[in-house]
């Protein structure tokens, strides 16, 4: 495909997902494949332009418990990158993707949020403040305890 005419190129995925894979509607797909269509050997009217990846799918079955912390403590998390590729999961490797049966997953409320109240600032600080969004205000509510006061951390 030829994206000379494009300035940069942006993939939003929203599936189930495990370990690396996301479900498709005929077989599962390995994330890093998938990625590799568009690096600078596979699509090279993209060399040198900011490739996004926004991925909304469970990475494993783990659940983040959380931890008490006081305001202001600033968390840090990685951001995996390759050739001005931006990779942003809904979640770390091996935890559960949480969303909300009316409104949808955490991760593309707080995207959608933070995007409509900072649509001028730079793409990363507005990665921040969603993440931090989710920290802050998604904990998880179900009938079975187990599942419930669960936390998310974008990965």
């Amino acid at each position: 495909m030829d994206h000379y005419n494009n300035d940069c190129f942006i993939l939003v995925i929203l599936s189930h997902g495990i370990n690396g894979y996301l479900c498709g509607s005929d077989r599962m797909m390995d994330v890093n494949a998938l990625i590799q269509f568009y690096n600078g050997k596979n699509c090279q009217t993209l060399i040198g332009k900011p490739k996004l990846f926004f991925i909304q799918a469970c990475r494993g079955d783990k659940f983040d418990e959380g931890v008490e912390c006081t305001d202001g403590l600033e968390k840090s998390f990685k951001l995996p990158h390759m050739n001005d590729m931006l990779i942003y999961y809904s979640v770390v490797p091996g935890f559960y993707s949480w969303r909300n049966n009316m409104k949808g997953s955490w991760f593309v409320q707080a995207i959608n949020k933070v995007m409509a109240n900072y649509e001028k600032s730079e793409i990363i600080q507005i990665l921040k403040m969603s993440n931090y969004y989710v920290a802050r205000e998604f904990k998880s509510k179900s009938r079975n305890p187990f599942m419930s006061g669960k936390k998310q951390l974008f990965g």
